[in-house]
C-alpha cells in the first residue's frame, strides 16, 4: 500500500519559495537557471539528478521561477523512496508519494503517478538515479522503473531533465547551476535513448563548469 501526498496548495507553495529564498540567500552565493521552452497547458514530468539532501528544495525555487511565476502551476508531487517517507513524516505534506521497489506495490505508484499526470499544470519530480550520487558522475544511470511509468502516461504532457551542478570558484558559498533540457515526449519512448540524451546534456553541462565556461 502506498503513501499518498497532501500536495502544497498555491499560498503554501508561494510561502515555501519565500522561506528557501532567505534561507538560500546565507547558503549560496547565487543560483543560476538554464531554462528550456516550457509548453503551456499540459503536466510536467520533471526528471532530476540526485546528490543532496537539498535536491527537493532546490527544485521547488526553479518551480516557482520557472513556472508558478508564467502561471503555468497547479501544484507538485515527488516520487519518494518509501523507506524515506517512513524517516520523514512530513515529506507527506509537501506533495510526496511513496514508491517501493520489489514490491508489489509498484503497479500502485505507477498508476498514481500517470494519474497525477492526468491535470494540466501539475509537475512530477522523479528521481531516476534511485539513490544519492556526486553531481559530478560522468555517467547517470537511471533505474528501469521510469521505464514502466512513462508510456503510460495518456495526457499531454512534457518531460524536462534538469542537471544540478555545483561549484565554488571564486566565492566562499558554492554557486547552483540549474540546466534544464527539454525531453519531449517522443512519439515512441525509448529507455536507452533517454538516458543517453541525459548522459550527452549532462557531460556537457559538467565540462562547461569544469572549464568555468558558464
Amino acid at each position: 500500500m502506498i503513501i499518498e501526498a497532501k500536495p502544497l496548495s498555491k499560498r503554501n507553495f508561494v510561502r515555501l519559495f519565500r522561506f528557501l529564498k532567505f534561507i538560500f540567500r546565507f547558503k549560496f552565493n547565487k543560483i543560476i537557471i538554464r531554462e528550456c521552452e516550457i509548453r503551456p497547458d499540459i503536466s510536467y514530468l520533471l526528471l532530476c539528478n540526485h546528490f543532496s539532501f537539498w535536491d527537493g528544495f532546490w527544485l521547488a525555487y526553479m518551480v516557482h521561477i520557472v513556472f508558478q511565476r508564467r502561471n503555468l502551476l497547479n501544484t507538485v508531487y515527488t516520487m519518494t523512496l518509501k523507506q524515506q517517507m517512513l524517516n520523514y513524516k512530513w515529506l507527506r505534506n509537501v506533495g510526496c508519494f511513496s514508491i517501493e521497489p520489489g514490491k508489489i506495490s509498484v503497479v500502485e505508484s505507477i498508476q498514481y503517478a500517470t494519474k497525477v499526470m492526468d491535470t494540466p499544470g501539475n509537475i512530477l519530480f522523479i528521481f531516476p538515479q534511485g539513490k544519492l550520487e556526486s553531481s559530478h558522475v560522468r555517467t547517470i544511470e537511471m533505474e528501469k522503473g521510469i521505464a514502466s511509468l512513462i508510456p503510460r502516461i495518456k495526457a499531454p504532457y512534457q518531460m524536462i531533465w534538469c542537471s544540478n551542478i555545483t561549484e565554488y570558484f571564486e566565492s566562499i558559498n558554492q554557486t547552483l547551476y540549474m540546466n534544464l533540457l527539454d525531453l519531449g515526449p517522443e512519439k515512441k519512448f525509448d529507455f536507452e535513448e533517454l538516458k543517453g540524451r541525459v548522459n550527452t546534456f549532462h557531460q556537457e553541462c559538467l565540462d562547461a563548469l569544469v572549464r568555468n565556461k558558464k
